[in-house]
């Protein structure tokens, strides 16, 4: 198992230096965000497919703490014998931490997994409602939490208000819409989900980062591509 975990941190880190070094800046958006998603699988499954489960026959060798009696006569050291009860006490302890860090790991993952499906639950909710606006291929979904629009696969959650007094920009709708298009809900749930199990791992957040960055700067590629101009598109997105 600390072979996976290692083998796991230390190539996500690896291929992490190499986005940062020579993919980052570069404007390939669409090969970068399947770089950065197939690294992730690639270094989290290939050390599966490749582990192989060693069991190390000396952990099950019970120490000889106490010397066996030759005969009834012998005589007990006090002093020995309290040097191998320490020596059990010492021992106790060391085998219960990893019992330790294994409860800790399973309390944050369950809060991640909770706080997941939560949200899950919410969207869905939200969906459920059937109070939409049809808008081509999307769903418009009013909310009461005002700021930016969001996209969930083809539903948008827009202000009430700002749906109903038709408050908002076209162009950002249009982002949202290619948000819906190159399915990023699915690239995101598939980000949180391996975050709930592998959140000790540095490197997944600066991955979830780069990921989320990446898919704005497609969506912003995506419009920018249908005619709108840039000048003004780039203002609303600041007033927005």
């Amino acid at each position: 198992m600390e072979s996976y975990l290692i083998y796991s941190i230390g190539s996500l880190g690896i291929c992490w230096f190499i986005y940062t070094l020579m993919l980052k800046n570069e404007k390939s958006f669409r090969f970068n965000r399947f770089y950065l998603l197939g690294s992730i699988v690639v270094c989290f499954l290939a050390p599966i497919l490749n582990f192989e489960l060693t069991v190390n026959s000396e952990a099950f060798i019970i120490p000889e703490i106490f010397t066996p009696i030759e005969n009834s006569e012998t005589i007990i050291n006090p002093e020995t014998n309290s040097t191998a009860v320490s020596q059990l006490k010492e021992q106790s302890l060391s085998d219960f931490l990893p019992q330790i860090f294994l409860a800790i790991y399973l309390l944050v993952s369950l809060a991640f997994l909770i706080r997941f499906f939560k949200n899950l639950v919410k969207i869905t909710g939200l969906i459920n409602k059937k109070v939409a606006v049809k808008a081509g291929a999307l769903w418009l979904i009013p909310i009461e939490e005002k700021g930016n629009p969001f996209s969930f696969f083809n539903f948008v959650f827009i202000n009430r208000q700002e749906l109903e007094n038709q408050n908002f920009s076209t162009s950002i709708l249009k982002h949202e819409a290619a948000h819906s298009r190159q399915y990023h809900s699915a690239d995101i749930l598939m980000l949180e989900l391996i975050s709930c199990f592998f959140w000790f791992n540095p490197f997944i957040w600066l991955y979830r980062k780069a990921i989320l960055i990446n898919h704005e700067f497609l969506a912003d590629q995506a419009v920018i591509g249908e005619g709108i101009d840039l000048e003004n598109y780039s203002s609303q997105l600041i007033q927005a």
